[in-house]
């Protein structure tokens, strides 16, 4: 499980999940798609902090997010299909803080 560094409900942060080790040789990425659900805390709203759809770079994917609630852990999930049919997921934890004046 990888742990993504917290973020402020007032940030947008791009998580990425790279799923180079997984794939055989030559096999590519067709298909990603990102969930989200909660770890801890309360979110009425879970959705909304997924912002725009997931992106494809070669082996890996990154997912836009923002806002989420204050005090709550998120499970953030992309699966992917790749071009041999199989389907792969990677997940990481991102917890949303309040944000903190330096």
């Amino acid at each position: 499980m990888k742990y993504f560094s917290p973020k402020a409900p007032e940030e947008t942060v791009t998580l990425t999940f790279d799923f180079t080790a997984a794939l055989d040789a030559g096999e590519t990425i067709n298909t990603p798609v990102s969930t989200v659900s909660i770890i801890s805390g309360t979110d009425n709203n879970l959705n909304a902090i997924l912002s725009g759809t997931p992106q494809l770079v070669g082996t890996t994917v990154t997912q836009k997010v923002h806002a989420g609630v204050i005090s709550t852990q998120y499970s953030v999930q992309v699966c992917i299909t790749t071009s041999a049919g199989r389907v792969l997921c990677l997940a990481g934890n991102l917890t949303v803080n309040a944000a903190v004046d330096n």
